[in-house]
This record gives structure tokens, sequence and C-alpha cells, in this order.
């Protein structure tokens, strides 16, 4: 199947780096096999498979599938060799003065409040202390494929990818359980996001989380705390780090849509969706900063 690349889109993606991370990743069992390659695009191999619906995405007989196979707890030890494919979300306001996009919303963007919004956001996500893994950030319903039964996914478009903060891969995939009508009330509850880190994390990891667990709140779960009580702290504190990087994941797409609305030939609202995105970021903020200042104490 041929790839071709949008126009302007290499103000988005590396496409060198894209090449040879998915090189890489078809080394060990990830995406679509690369065939051929041309000047502005890729060929790639015919997949006999299912695209999941995000309902599909959601439901608890594909989740534990998923959450088992992210990029980053199959592919750990490639995430230093791996270039970036993007800037960091935090870098994003570099690129925030679009000639032609001020003619479009001359008084839609407060640029000055979103840069102060997401000077605030960085020092929240640098207190969670998220690891630093292989991440596939666009992780969509359309970008998991089911090969055959038993569930079996795997993943596609890693134009996106690189190596990155975990928090932002499980922040971004679990937004995408809004799926395209994006219906942000499908976010996972902290109970869903405990049953899907349970399979996330490999084995010895939820222990070794609780023991960092007990350090950050020796008040409640000091030795005498059983370990039960500290697994689900521990599952709390990853389900923090995951939605403080679901509002930097709403933040990454609201900017994008800006430099999609400059120069994307798609006949689609842009403006729209990232105002969307900015809608429920500020929707879940106050919850989200709460669960981080329960779990990781300034």
């Amino acid at each position: 199947l041929p790839q071709v690349f949008g126009d302007k889109t290499e103000l988005l993606i590396d496409r060198e780096a894209e090449k040879h991370t998915l090189l890489r990743l078809n080394a060990v069992g990830f995406g679509a096999p690369v065939v051929g390659l041309f000047g502005n695009g890729r060929i790639e191999a015919f997949l006999p498979c299912k695209t999941l619906t995000p309902e599909e995405m959601a439901h608890p007989g594909f989740v534990p599938h998923i959450a088992a196979r992210l990029p980053w707890g199959m592919a750990r030890g490639q995430e230093d060799g791996t270039r970036a494919v993007g800037r960091a979300w935090i870098q994003l306001d570099t690129r925030w003065r679009l000639p032609g996009l001020w003619c479009k919303a001359p008084s839609l963007v407060d640029f000055a409040a979103m840069r102060a919004e997401l000077a605030q956001l960085k020092e929240l996500c640098d207190r969670v202390a998220s690891p630093r893994v292989f991440c596939h950030n666009d992780l969509l319903s359309g970008n998991i494929l089911v090969i055959a039964p038993p569930p079996r996914p795997t993943f596609i478009d890693f134009e996106y990818s690189c190596a990155g903060p975990r928090g932002f891969d499980l922040g971004n995939h679990f937004n995408e359980y809004a799926g395209f009508d994006c219906d942000y009330t499908r976010f996972p509850t902290l109970e869903q996001q405990a049953a899907f880190f349970r399979h996330y994390l490999k084995p010895g990891e939820l222990q070794a989380l609780a023991t960092a667990a007990r350090a950050r709140r020796p008040a409640e779960l000091g030795a005498a705390a059983p370990q039960a009580a500290a697994e689900a702290a521990a599952l709390e504190a990853l389900a923090a780090e995951a939605c403080i990087y679901a509002l930097a994941s709403h933040a990454y797409w609201g900017v994008w849509s800006f430099i999609q609305a400059r120069y994307s030939p798609i006949d689609f609202d842009y403006l729209d969706y990232s105002a969307l995105r900015w809608a429920e970021y500020h929707r879940r903020k106050a919850e989200f900063v709460a669960l981080v200042d329960k779990n990781f104490p300034a």
C-alpha cells in the first residue's frame, strides 16, 4: 500500500527519523512492513486485519492485549537510540507565530495565556517524573490492528513516535477513548485505568512502584500498611501521571491544530477542533491537578 506524505507535514514530522524508526520497529514485530521507499512516501505491505473502533479499543476484551503490547514495553532498551520524530510538546510555543493564521482567527487565540498555561503544566509534569520511554504518541483506535483471533494487536502509523515521557503515551491513549465524536465522558475512570496498568506493567514493576508510593506518602503507607494498599496507591499514582499528561495531550493537539489550520488542504475546521481540545483541558484541569497533588506532594 502506498503512503504519500501530505504537503507541509515536515513542519510536524521528521520524515527521515520516521523512516529509521519504522525500520527498527519492523525488526521487532511492529507496524506494517516497509517494502519500498520513494521521495515523498513509502510502500507498506498489506496486513489482513481488522481496525478497532473506539468502543472496541476500550472494551475489557481488548484492553489487556493493547496494554501489554504498548511500544515502550516491547521495545524497551531502544529508546535511547531512537531519534525523536517531533519536538517535545512543551516546545510547541516556538511555532506559534504562523504567517496567515491571524487572518483566519484574529481574536480567537490568546497565545500569551497558552504559553503561561504550558509553563504551569510543565512544572506539574516534572513533578511526576515520568520515565523516558519509546512512545507511539498517536495511539487512537484506527492505529490499532487486530491480525487474527485470539486478539493479537499490532500498531501502525508511527509518524509521531519518539522517545518521551511514558505519561504522555498513556494520557494521549486514554484521551482517544473519546473516539471521533470527541465524547470525553469516555475517558477511563481510575478503576479502568488500574485494570489497564496491571497488564501494562512488567512483572515486579508494581511492587517497585508500591515501594516508591510508600516513600512519598509515609503517613498513610508506612511499614504497617498492607501491601495491597501500597499497590493500590501505586496504581493511583500511575493514573495521576497519565491524567496530567492527558492535559499535555490536549495542549499538544490543540497547538498542532493551529499549524494544520494554516497549511492543511483538508476541509476541516481545525480551529474549532483546537478550541474543543483546550475546553476539555480546562474542564478536567482541577481534577487532574488534585490527583497529582495527592500522589506527588510538592
